[in-house]
């Protein structure tokens, strides 16, 4: 019987290039939702000016849903992963005969028992 491996998230190179993204993203929202729109040189009460704040508003809530999008997406994709290798340990038990019952406990077969004693 194969050991099931555990199933860590820090070493996966796809959970951490995933944590990186979306820190990023939120990073890049947050710039976006600092921006003032007078650094551009529009006065206050030019449509611009307000278009400027509607629009970085806008900005900086869709990179953080990406943000969370993608957290989202990776963790659909490992939970994926999990359930396929779980279901491939099921397999190879049901080819080999040895899975956990009463009798095994568990434990991998070792071969026949010597019988009782007469």
């Amino acid at each position: 019987m194969r050991v099931p491996r555990i199933a860590t998230t820090s070493h996966d190179p796809l959970v951490r290039r995933s944590r990186v993204v979306s820190y990023v993203l939120v990073a890049v929202g947050v710039v976006v939702l600092s921006f003032a729109p007078s650094v551009v040189g529009g006065r206050v009460g030019e449509p611009l000016h307000v278009l400027l704040h509607v629009v970085r508003a806008i900005v900086a809530v869709a990179l953080f849903a990406a943000a969370v999008l993608v957290q989202v997406a990776v963790g659909v994709r490992w939970r994926r992963r999990l359930l396929r290798d779980a279901a491939d340990d099921g397999r190879q038990d049901r080819r080999t005969g040895r899975g956990q019952d009463a009798a095994t406990d568990g434990r991998e077969d070792r071969g026949a028992l010597p019988p009782p004693p007469a």
